[in-house]
């Protein structure tokens, strides 16, 4: 088996028992057991335990953030030379870890659960993972900027870090929804949830910066 593969096997058990419970449970020996290698091959191929978190997360947030600004760039080249719709920025945004987080038992769906586990009790090492992960936010407010023009940069920002709340909550506790909703509320649906998500979170912006400025796309 060459090293990539056993990389690969490495990642793939460790997502796997991250996602489960608490990054701070899990053993190597229980990683390196599932992934059919010894502790040597962790050792060698990551450093340490810290390490080895740091590529669980890594190596789908690239994935995650390269679709986010694939859709991001096609909406604002069909928009040109006019800005594009907000809801065509927020459904960049929204869209791919809602349909990750709906694919039953996929791997990318492993990874929206680990992700929220760390949201919820991350070690440091994740806290400053996630807080660097930026570059692709920022990207983000280039059209919202020419979306609500007369809006200032903090307004901006607020209405995206709460957008990005929205997001992430979007799945959890959808067995919670179900039930309060009495079959109502369609959980099963990935479409209609990022559908929700988009409206609400494109009111929200305009609510938060009315009368800051034109919004092209009221």
């Amino acid at each position: 088996m060459v090293a990539s593969e056993t990389q690969r096997k490495i990642l793939d058990e460790a997502e796997r028992l991250f996602s489960e419970r608490h990054y701070a449970t899990v053993t190597l020996r229980e990683i390196t057991a599932a992934a059919g290698v010894n502790i040597a091959s962790v050792n060698y191929h990551f450093g340490s335990k810290n390490i080895l978190l740091r590529e669980v997360f890594r190596r789908r947030a690239l994935d995650l953030n390269r679709e986010r600004l694939t859709l991001l760039d096609r909406a604002e080249r069909e928009a040109a030379p006019e800005p594009p719709e907000l809801e065509a920025v927020l459904f960049a945004l929204a869209a791919p870890p809602i349909r990750w987080s709906q694919e039953a038992g996929g791997p990318r769906a492993r990874f929206m659960r680990f992700l929220r586990l760390c949201r919820v009790d991350a070690t440091e090492e994740i806290k400053t993972l996630i807080s660097r992960e930026i570059g692709h936010l920022q990207r983000f407010l280039v059209p919202l900027e020419r979306i609500l023009p007369g809006s200032s940069r903090a307004d901006l920002c607020w209405s995206l870090h709460h957008s990005l709340g929205v997001i992430h909550e979007a799945t959890a506790e959808l067995d919670r929804l179900a039930r309060l909703s009495d079959g109502a509320c369609h959980t099963d649906d990935g479409e209609e949830i990022i559908d929700r998500v988009v409206r609400f979170c494109a009111a929200g912006f305009r609510a938060a910066n009315h009368g800051q400025g034109a919004c092209t796309n009221a």
